[in-house]
Formats: C-alpha cells, structure tokens, sequence
C-alpha cells in the first residue's frame, strides 16, 4: 500500500496533469480537514509528504509534544490522561488522511487512463466499424461488377447460341431447363479458356463453333443425368477441350481400345509446337463421335442432339434408362443436320416413349445412315414407313447396312417391300417379337436388289401369316448366311424353285435356317431333293432353251451346302423329299432339328450316316416315322443327342450306337422296339441321359449286370420300365409305368419309392 502510494506520489510530479491531480486532491482533503477539525480553533492542513500541519505550517506531532511538555510542567497530573488520548486521536486522524491521500490519487490516476482507454477504444470500434463499411461495399461493388461482367458474359453466350440456332430462346432463358443450366456452367464455372490464356470473350470471338461444341457437350451431360452417371469419362473437365472429355478402354481378350465419351474428327497433332497450327486445327476439330453405353444415362435427349452437331457419325447411347420421345429432327424442307450420322444406337432404353420418327428411315434425312438399332424400346409405337411415304422420300437410306428392330411390342402395321428394297446395301435385317402383321415382303426386285443381304430374322411375329416367297432361296439374295422365321404363323408349302434363273443359290451361302414353330407343310425336297429342286422334271433349260438332264447323284456331288444349323421343328412337314441321297451334300451340317412334326412320315434315311464328321445334334421326335433305327446312325462319331423318342419306330436299337464315343443324350422311349438294350451302350464315357422306357423290349435282365456296374450310376438320368416284374435295375434315376386306368405314362423317381422297389426283389 505505501510503496502503491510512493509510486502514484512519484508519478504525480513527473507531469503537470498529474500536479494538476494533486493539487485537486490537496482541495478535496483541506475541506475535508476543515469540515473535520470545525470544532478547533488551529486550522488543520494536509500535506502529502509531512501529514497534518498547523496553520503556521508546524505538524501536529510537535504541537501536541509541545504542548505536552508545557502542560507538564505547568499543569497538574489529572491533565496527563487527557493529554495522552489527544495524541491518540490526533494520529488516528492522520493515519485516516494518509489513506485518504492514496485512494484519491490512485482514482484519479485510473480514472484518467480509464476515459483514455474508452476513448482509444472508442476509435478503434469507429475505425472498424468504418473499414467494415468500406469492405462491404467495396465487395458489393466488386459483386457487382462481376454479376455485371457475368452478365455480360452469359448473354454474349447466349446470343451466340442464338445467333447460330443452337438451342432456342425459350430453353436458355428458362432457369429450369438443362439448356440453361450448361449455359450457366459455362459462363460461371468454367474456366479452360483462362487456363489457355484466353478469355472467354475472346474465345467467343476467335472460334464460335468451340464455343458452342463445348455448351452441346455440357448439354449432354445436364440433361442425362451427368452426376448419377457410373462414369462422368471427364464431361464438365475445366482443364480438358470438349474432345477429350473420354476414356480409352482397352480389352485384352479382341486387342482392341474402345472410346467413351466424346471424340472429334480433325484432331490437333501433339507433336507439333506451333501455337498457330495447334490453333488451327483446334478450331478444326468437330464432335463426331459420342458413345455412352450402360452408363446410367437418365433423362430426355436434348433436341440438340439430333440437330446441331453436324460432324456426328456416331451416337450410341444404349442400355440407360433415357426417358421421353426421341426428337424430331428438323422437316424434310429445312437444313438437315445429320447428314454425316452413319451409326445411331439407341436399344435397350425402355423408357423412351412416343412415336419411331419416320425420318429415321429416310434417304433425305439420314442419307449416310448404315445401322439403326431400336431393339427392346419397348414404349415406342408406331408402324414402318409405307410405300408411299417411302417412295417420296428418295427410295429410303441406300446406305443403310444394319437395321434391328427387335422387341418392340408397339410396332405395328406391315412390312413396305419397298422399305427393304430401298436399302440395296442392307446387310442385317432383324424384326422381332413386334405387332407387325400382314405377309413376308417380296424381295425380288429385277432379281438383285438384296445382293449384300447377309441375316434376314423375322421372328416371334404372331400376326405375320402367308407362305414364304421364293425369292428368299434364290439369286435374289446371293450372300444370305442366316434366314431365321422361327415362331410367326407362316404357312403353305416351301416354294417349288423352276428354271437356272433360280438356282438355289443358298446352298453355297446358307448356314442357319430357323423355320420352326410356324405352320408349314409340305414336303422338304427344297432341301432334300436337289434335282428336283432345280427343275419339277429332272431337267434345266439352259441360257439357250435347251434341256439338260441332271441325276440325283451328279447334282448332289456337285452341289456345296455349307448348312450347319437346321431347325424344322414344330410345323407341319409331311416327308423329306424324293432323294435321299441329297443328304450327302451337308457335310457341315452341325444340327439338324425336326421334332414334334406329327404329319412327318416315312422312315428314317440311312444317308444320314453319311454326316459323319460334322452332325452332333440330331433330333427326329415326336414325329410320325416308321421303321427302324439305322445302324448307319454309328458312324456319326460327332454326335452328341440322338433323340428319336415319340416315334414309330420297330427292331432293336443297333448295338453300332455303342460306338458314339462322343453320346451325351440317347432316348428312343415311347417307340416299339424289341429285343435287348445293347450292353455296348453301357460303355459310352460321357453318357449322363438315357431314356428306353414305354418299348416292348424281350429281355432287360442286362441292364443291371452291364449299366450298373459299369458307369456305378454315373448316368444322371436313366428312365426305364422298371415296374415291370422282369426289369431290374438299381442304379436307374426314375422308374416308369402305364396307367391304363387313366391312359397315362408315369415315372416317379427311384428314391421316392425305394420300399416299393425292394420289396418286389425280395
């Protein structure tokens, strides 16, 4: 507290304001006194450094010693006390005033530096205050010139887009929409051009068309859905050019790298340092090939898809979940924009809706288009072109190579022989599983119209009736490798081929035909016998109109038929011709299915043993023929299922079957075939179906000393009579019976009724 008081004391003098401190406090402290000591005639003063002093400037201390010795020596003893008190008081007092004199100099000092610490203080708020303000509107100055600038900017893009009919008025100006949401991006975030030390104004007055490549590649990305894509294949990239906003994926099994995303035409040449050529051969570069296959695309195309990229060749956007109506592209009588598109795949998009364009279809339109693909699209509607609407439009596209129109429920109408027929290049045609009605179209246009024509596959069309035209089988279609007609309701005969103008010619070319599950009648010398095939009377009539006649065996030794699937089954075909030994000739001959014809008759040829080396399926079931099984059939060291269950047949299974080192599948169940079940059957290695059951067989007691033991039940299925009293067999899978009771067939498998079983052998 002194050494406070000392202090405050010293810091007092060092200055006049603080003297001016003092000698306020010394005023305070002599009213104070005076106010004090009104009872005494002595005025009292305070002095900071020698306490209470007399008027005359003596202390009080002396004073009262003075006194005291005086009174001592002129009073009596009873003053002492009194006198003595007085002392007490009087330093009682100074000791208050010192106090006094500490307090008021350290308030007075506080309190000074207190108003000078809220003055400091004070400016310091305003001066914040103020600078805040500056800031602020410095920044919303700095805002509004770059809303201003932005501004600026996005409608200097916008009339551009304008300008070169990019997207309309509507679109960008609409908030909600993807158009203007690229836009957005465009002016907002991107920033390539400053990255290449450009502006983007500058960039939009030295190359539009960049510009705009860029705001069509942000379109696509924000109307498809971009950020729920699997992969975005660097769509969006600030640092890349529009061009490169793909991914190079590379597959090990073909060797071959795939691009997805976006690429161009004109590429720039990396190793070449000119900044001016580099300039030049970006503003070259064009879109011309977008591909995003199973990627997650969602959303509507953008009209400006299909009619504002005018270098596009290439479009594949299938297997996504594309929504809305595929758009128009512009009327026959304005600018087309598609004129280089050669590929456009849009299959396995089920959401897409609405009407098929029939400008997709037209010369005028799309007149580079080679392949179209609409497969499983399953909301489009809508029917083919006609004749009419085909003819005005420049004969449809005679570029066009492949054309798939498969699983599109809402495809109705016919098919124009003239759509086809326009299409002299068309290569595949593929109509599936469609509404489509009517009949085949008749190809025969001056007898060479569909000579590129490789697949014809018109299948699963219940509404398409009437026979097949013979154009199918001739010079008319001289490359055709597949024709598929399976599952339609075609009916009739085959076509009965006259003449050298008809020469079969797919006996050289043909390697799939797929005409089941129709119903077709008729013979099969189409196929089976050759010179009848090329003249009803053994004969042809040569360039010049003479006669030369053919044998079976030399047409059949000359003839090259490279079929190495045929299917048959399901239909109506009465028998397989005139000539058997035309058989001989299908040397490549891999599958031959003709089950489930009940009007099938005859018996089986024994020429089909000549098919050794190629026929690994061969199924004559369900049918109507008679006789017996050929031992012929054990030379086909190839074959795999040999299925002649449901049938006619008599004898004995040959025991030359026991031979198919390559057997798989054997059933000849529900025949009438006697005698015993070769035991050289039980020797096959790869046997695991064997069906004997519903014969006459005279004796199976082989079945259990040579089946089971041998293979040790390595036969998965292996169904027989078991039931019988005299049939024994342990290791058989299914057990099966007649029921005359109810004129059915039964096979129950063998572990369901093992009580049963061994009882009976007990």
């Amino acid at each position: 507290m002194i050494r406070c008081c000392s202090s405050t004391s010293a810091l007092l003098r060092q200055s006049s304001s603080r003297r001016r401190c003092q000698h306020s406090v010394l005023h305070y402290q002599q009213r104070f006194l005076t106010t004090f000591d009104n009872n005494n005639d002595d005025s009292v003063l305070f002095h900071p450094r020698h306490g209470l002093l007399r008027a005359d400037g003596t202390p009080i201390n002396e004073g009262n010693n003075n006194n005291h010795s005086s009174s001592s020596s002129d009073n009596n003893n009873d003053n002492a006390s009194s006198s003595s008190s007085s002392l007490i008081e009087q330093k009682d007092d100074e000791q208050q005033y010192r106090r006094y004199n500490y307090y008021c100099c350290c308030c007075c000092w506080f309190g000074r530096r207190l108003v000078l610490l809220l003055l400091i203080v004070i400016l310091i708020a305003v001066g914040t205050t103020v600078a805040v303000i500056l800031k602020s509107q410095s920044q919303h100055q700095e805002e509004d010139d770059s809303k201003t600038t932005t501004r600026r900017i996005h409608e200097q893009l916008r009339d551009i887009l304008i300008r070169f009919n990019t997207s309309s008025v509507e679109a960008l100006k609409n908030n909600s929409t993807a158009q203007y949401r690229a836009l957005e991006w465009l002016a907002l975030e991107d920033s390539y051009y400053q990255r290449n030390n450009q502006t983007l104004e500058e960039a939009m007055m030295a190359n539009p068309l960049d510009i705009r490549q860029r705001y069509l590649g942000a379109l696509i990305y924000t109307s498809l859905g971009g950020p729920y894509w699997l992969n975005e294949y660097q769509f969006m990239s600030t640092e890349e050019h529009v061009c490169d906003w793909n991914q190079v994926v590379n597959d090990k099994s073909s060797s071959r790298s795939t691009i997805f995303g976006i690429a161009c035409s004109g590429e720039a040449d990396d190793d070449d340092d000119s900044s001016t050529h580099s300039s030049i051969l970006q503003q070259r570069r064009q879109i011309d090939y977008i591909h995003l296959p199973n990627n997650n695309l969602m959303g509507q195309l953008p009209d400006e898809l299909f009619s504002r990229i005018p270098a596009l060749t290439h479009l594949s956007l299938e297997y996504n979940s594309i929504r809305g109506t595929i758009p128009y592209s512009y009327s026959y009588n304005t600018i087309n924009w598609l004129q280089q598109l050669e590929y456009l795949n849009l299959q396995y998009n089920s959401q897409l809706t609405g009407s098929i364009p029939a400008w997709l279809f037209t010369n005028n339109d799309l007149p580079q288009l080679k392949l179209l693909w609409l497969d499983d699209c399953t909301g489009l509607t809508g029917s083919l072109p006609d004749d009419s609407a085909a003819a005005s439009n420049n004969n449809n596209n005679n570029k066009m190579t492949s054309l798939s129109l498969q699983n599109l429920p809402g495809l109705y109408g016919t098919i124009p022989s003239s759509l086809l027929r326009g299409m002299t290049k068309l290569r595949g045609f593929y109509l599936s599983n469609t509404d489509i009605s009517g009949t085949l179209p008749n190809l025969d246009n001056n007898g060479g119209s569909m000579t590129s024509l490789e697949h014809l596959v018109v299948t699963e069309n219940p509404g398409l009736t009437g026979t097949i035209p013979s154009c199918y089988f001739t010079n008319s279609m001289p490359r055709l490798e597949r024709l598929d007609l399976y599952s339609n309701s075609l009916d009739g005969s085959l076509p009965k081929l006259h003449g050298e103008s008809l020469l079969p010619s797919w006996r050289e070319n043909l390697k799939y035909l797929y005409l089941d599950d129709n119903f077709l009648e008729g013979d099969l010398e189409l196929f089976f016998s050759f010179s009848s095939s090329w003249s009803g009377d053994d004969s042809t009539n040569n360039n010049n109109g003479t006669s030369t006649d053919i044998t079976a065996e030399e047409d059949a030794d000359a003839a090259v038929v490279v079929m190495k699937e045929m299917a048959l089954q399901d239909n109506f075909f009465t028998g397989l011709g005139h000539d058997d030994d035309a058989l001989g000739a299908y040397q490549h001959l891999e599958t031959l299915s003709m089950y489930n014809n009940p009007l099938l008759k005859g018996t089986l040829p024994t020429q089909l043993g000549l098919l050794s080396n190629s026929l690994e399926v061969l199924d004559i079931s369900r049918t109507s023929v008679q006789g017996q099984i050929p031992s012929e059939l054990g030379s086909l060291t190839a074959l795999r299922i040999l299925d002649l269950n449901s049938n006619e047949l008599t004898g004995a299974i040959p025991s030359t079957l026991g031979h198919l080192a390559a057997l798989q599948q054997l059933s000849v169940a529900n025949n009438n075939l006697t005698g015993i079940v070769p035991t050289e059957l039980a020797a096959l290695p790869d046997l695991q179906l064997l069906l004997i059951q519903f014969n006459a067989f005279d004796d199976t007691t082989s079945l259990e000393s040579y089946f089971c033991p041998a293979n040790n039940a390595i036969i998965e299925t292996f169904r027989t009579d078991c039931y019988i009293d005299d049939i024994h067999c342990t290791c058989c899978s299914e057990c099966c019976y007649y029921n005359s009771s109810d004129d059915t067939q039964n096979c129950i498998p063998q572990q369901e009724d093992d009580d049963y079983y061994y009882s009976k052998d007990a």
